[in-house]
């Protein structure tokens, strides 16, 4: 059995592939060669030399582009406090894009909540009063909370559905809440202003956890 690299076509067998060809996510390969050569910093245009560098010092910002540390750590810079990182891994883990303005992840629930603002969350398949223009796909947020309500053996009754059914109602408000915001998200990345037909749904796991999951289909309207 082999695979094949996406780009090249080149094929490997399946029993030297660990050491060689590299999984993407969308279960396919890419042989060494064609790994670093995509590598290319979208900034100052260099590849890594090898797949050491291109593991390490290059991060992913787009779908197929990539920035090297050195134009990273000039380039980013939080739109909100001004703050910059001090490292690669800095710059993947603290920073994110929101709508292509780059933020901390301190700033970025504020500066999240001021940018969606104007976003329509609607159940209905329409917008009273808006042409929708353009239909920019189908997507979903999902948010795993602890409940924490028989996770303890009690004879107090009025304490397992007084106070901590309580406590869950307003984690679970919470877990809406953010939700919403990061739908709203995904919305701002997309180009859309507005997000319909949306629908929550909860699901159940186990070890005291509950899945919340909103979903809607992502439009763009005129005016």
């Amino acid at each position: 059995m082999s695979v094949i690299c996406k780009k090249c076509k080149k094929i490997e067998p399946m029993i030297t592939l660990s050491a060689t060809f590299i999984p993407q996510g969308d279960n396919t390969y890419l042989c060494p060669d064609c790994y670093i050569e995509m590598r290319v910093c979208s900034i100052c245009g260099k590849n890594p030399n090898n797949l050491e560098q291109a593991n390490s010092k290059y991060v992913q910002i787009e779908d197929e582009k990539f920035i090297c540390e050195e134009c990273c750590l000039k380039t980013v810079s939080c739109i909100v406090c001004g703050s910059k990182p001090t490292n690669l891994s800095a710059a993947d883990s603290q920073y994110k894009r929101i709508g292509g303005d780059i933020v901390c992840i301190n700033c970025a629930k504020e500066y999240l909540m001021k940018k969606s603002k104007n976003i329509i969350i609607s159940s209905t398949n329409n917008i009273e009063n808006k042409r929708i223009d353009k239909y920019l796909g189908f997507n979903s947020v999902e948010i795993v909370i602890g409940t924490g309500i028989f996770s303890e053996v009690t004879s107090e009754m009025s304490d397992i559905f007084g106070m901590r059914s309580t406590i869950f109602e307003k984690k679970l408000s919470e877990a809406k809440n953010m939700a919403e915001l990061l739908l709203k998200e995904k919305a701002i990345n997309l180009g859309a202003n507005a997000v319909i037909g949306v629908d929550l749904d909860y699901t159940e796991f186990t070890g005291n956890r509950v899945g919340l999951i909103l979903s809607g289909t992502f439009v763009k309207f005129e005016g």
